[in-house]
């Protein structure tokens, strides 16, 4: 293929990608609408909310007890949006009022869906870097159709722009993973990935501990290359890595200490979370809406009220102090119940991983079917994929997003929702197990004996990982 034709394919990807998220959100959004309804998850509504508050000069939920409820990146990408939406009218005119909120709803949709379809050229991207265009194509195609990645574009939901943040840090990251035992690799591309997975976790607080994993994972490169390279280059890089999260996150810690006093991670709804998923009556599901919350706070509240009549000061805020509550019982029941918390966890493994959706919102079985047909097509693909490059190094990377949602979620809550990123990145490998799969069946069919030879010499990357 000449570089006109392979632009011509990439853009007519993009183009079919866009098409199916555009299709995909008027179809999501013209059901809401029947239902009179402008979100159906609760989270959703949450963050047009703060969006809403937001523009008004106040980043709260609630109130003054919720100034640090949700990570800021999606909120402050929903402004222009929620505040379009948020026009005083009179009684009479409600109508207009929800006209408006829908229209600004839809164009937070066409913002999801473009930035989707950043994300189907960023898995292209990086399978042509790491293989070939033609495998490139195929990830491509699979990112574009499979209906996990379809509906983080389209939902009013972080995935949308935490997805696009997370492709463009492994996108550099996996350019360091391939040139770092070269040493043709700058440490500008460890703080570029730095900073992309700081924005990550802007977007989705369930992203901060990646940076333990990637150390992790570059311990075992270097263990295997630990002569053509020291271990100070290593370290180098990770720190570079650090960096670069460091300098995304660091506005943010120095606002929540402000409010706090106290060094905040990420957000104050860690605890809620870790409480969801780990106590006495926790399915692996977030199936009670959050009303505990409202127990914890009453007490929270008259221990408050106790201490000050005691003439004792209580510490930081009241959403700081519950969330330390929170966390703490979830902590003291798994102490004091490990073989229940061990079981629960292999619970919501099944939960996450398993093909066919069960939740109540997408309210079709079609969409829960083609959810449930194309992940098992991605993994199976993906693994044929990852077995084809065993030998190359850095291409269990794209494996490892897999094995960090499936820890990440064992802790916390358990679903279906919290897979997508990582099959997204999988579609990189199950491009690859594509590309081999067709060639060496139309090898066979014309009976040639050098099937898998032919592949590798025609379409493998210039890039010699090995």
């Amino acid at each position: 293929m000449t570089r006109v034709s392979n632009r011509t394919l990439v853009l007519t990807l993009l183009a079919f990608a866009f098409s199916v998220r555009i299709a995909a959100a008027w179809f999501w959004q013209s059901r809401l609408d029947a239902e009179n309804s402008d979100f159906r998850f609760g989270d959703s509504d949450s963050y047009w909310v703060i969006a809403q508050n937001t523009a008004k000069g106040k980043y709260e939920y609630g109130g003054e007890n919720s100034k640090i409820f949700r990570a800021p990146l999606y909120p402050l990408v929903l402004i222009p949006f929620a505040a379009c939406s948020d026009v005083a009218t009179p009684v009479v005119e409600q109508s207009i009022d929800k006209t408006l909120k829908r229209r600004s709803v839809w164009y937070a949709r066409l913002l999801g869906c473009l930035l989707g379809t950043a994300c189907v050229w960023g898995v292209f991207h990086i399978t042509k870097e790491l293989h070939s265009a033609g495998a490139g194509l195929a990830a491509g195609f699979l990112a574009a159709c499979y209906p996990g990645a379809v509906g983080m574009s389209i939902f009013i939901l972080s995935e949308s722009v935490f997805c696009p943040c997370m492709i463009a840090s492994i996108i550099a990251v996996g350019t360091v993973n391939r040139r770092l035992f070269e040493n043709q690799v700058s440490w500008k591309t460890s703080v570029v990935g730095g900073i992309f997975s700081g924005l990550a976790i802007l977007a989705r607080p369930s992203w901060s501990l990646w940076g333990g994993m990637l150390a992790l994972y570059w311990l075992f490169l270097w263990y295997g290359r630990r002569t053509t390279v020291s271990p100070k280059t290593v370290a180098f890089h990770w720190l570079a890595f650090a960096v670069g999260v460091v300098f995304m996150m660091a506005p943010w810690w120095v606002r929540s200490y402000s409010i706090t006093g106290k060094f905040v991670p990420t957000t104050l709804q860690v605890g809620a979370s870790l409480y969801d998923g780990l106590h006495s009556n926790a399915t692996g599901s977030s199936d009670e809406g959050m009303l505990f919350a409202e127990e914890f706070a009453a007490q929270q509240r008259q221990e408050d009220s106790d201490r000050l009549q005691a003439g004792l000061a209580v510490e930081s805020t009241l959403e700081w102090r519950l969330d330390r509550r929170l966390r703490n019982a979830a902590i003291d029941w798994v102490v004091e119940n490990p073989s229940d918390a061990a079981a629960l966890s292999l619970v919501k493994l099944g939960k996450t991983w398993r093909p066919f959706p069960v939740a109540r919102e997408l309210g079709n079985a079609v969409i829960r079917y083609a959810e449930g047909i194309c992940y098992l097509a991605i993994v199976t693909l993906g693994s044929l994929g990852a077995w084809v490059l065993r030998r190359e190094l850095g291409s269990w990377f794209y494996l490892l997003p897999v094995f960090y949602f499936a820890l990440i979620h064992m802790l916390f809550i358990g679903s279906v929702r919290y897979r997508q990123p990582a099959i997204l990145v999988m579609c990189v490998l199950a491009g690859i197990g594509t590309c081999w799969l067709v060639c060496v069946i139309r090898n066979r069919c014309f009976k040639r004996s050098n099937a898998t030879d032919g592949f590798f010499n025609s379409t493998t990357s210039t890039h010699n990982s090995d």
